[in-house]
């Protein structure tokens, strides 16, 4: 048993280097090989899933949609006949399936949210601030497919679960909001996006659990809002926050 694992241990690891370095062909024959070591395990073990979705991703990449959806389908099967139909884990896993390999196709994914939403619901309660999770698949989902008002409704409401649920200052708002006012700024919506955006950078500032890289891409994210409304000397104090940041970090070989 030791060996096999080092030997699935050894081409995963191979298999996910070929992957960042966007070898992918050669990255399908490593997932591939990790795979077969796997084969004696329990389909749920965690390795063999991982290489499941390794190859699923590396078929993404290689623009072969209908290849990735099919791998990775076979890995929401597994959770489901080892945990049960109602087990939170599934309802991760096939939004995870949505979002990634099937989102352009929408009664599929929307009757696949649904059933994710109805698993959540029946193992947290109607009450729970993480079904949140399922209003930005939903989100996501209807900003994909133009569906702008329902997508609003969606993050708006996964906001609202937070602050409801856990309050106006909770980490997790960071998060949510970030959601929203993406979409905002998506939308060209500037103004809307620009409030949330400065509650997102004053949740950080107050030390709300996030680290320097969310604290970098926030005031991006809001330096971005302000050059679009026109602000440009409050752009230029976010952007200038971010030098210091990358100085502390990388020393003074950056230029301002």
């Amino acid at each position: 048993m030791e060996k096999r694992s080092a030997s699935w241990k050894s081409l995963h690891e191979e298999a996910e280097r070929a992957y960042e370095a966007g070898a992918y062909v050669e990255a399908e024959g490593k997932y591939l090989g990790a795979l077969r070591a796997t084969k004696r395990l329990r389909p749920h073990d965690r390795r063999r899933i991982k290489s499941i979705e390794g190859l699923a991703h590396v078929y993404r990449m290689m623009q072969k949609p209908d290849l990735a959806a099919t791998v990775y389908a076979s890995v929401p099967k597994i959770i489901e006949a080892a945990y049960g139909p109602d087990d939170p884990r599934l309802a991760e896993c096939l939004e995870h399936y949505v979002l990634l390999f099937v989102i352009e196709r929408l009664a599929e994914s929307e009757r696949l949210l649904l059933r994710s939403q109805a698993i959540r619901v029946k193992a947290w309660g109607r009450q729970c601030p993480d079904l949140a999770l399922s209003d930005v698949s939903f989100g996501i989902l209807y900003s994909h497919h133009g569906n702008l008002l329902d997508a609003e409704r969606s993050f708006k409401q996964a906001v609202q679960r937070v602050e409801y649920g856990r309050g106006y200052r909770h980490p997790d708002l960071v998060f949510y909001l970030r959601q929203l006012a993406g979409f905002y700024r998506a939308c060209g919506r500037y103004s809307e996006a620009e409030p949330l955006y400065e509650r997102v950078l004053a949740l950080i500032d107050h030390g709300r659990g996030w680290g320097e890289d969310v604290l970098i891409e926030s005031l991006e994210d809001l330096g971005r809002i302000y050059r679009f409304l026109g602000k440009e000397e409050k752009a230029q104090v976010m952007f200038g926050r971010i030098r210091e940041l990358w100085r502390k970090q990388y020393g003074d070989t950056l230029t301002a």
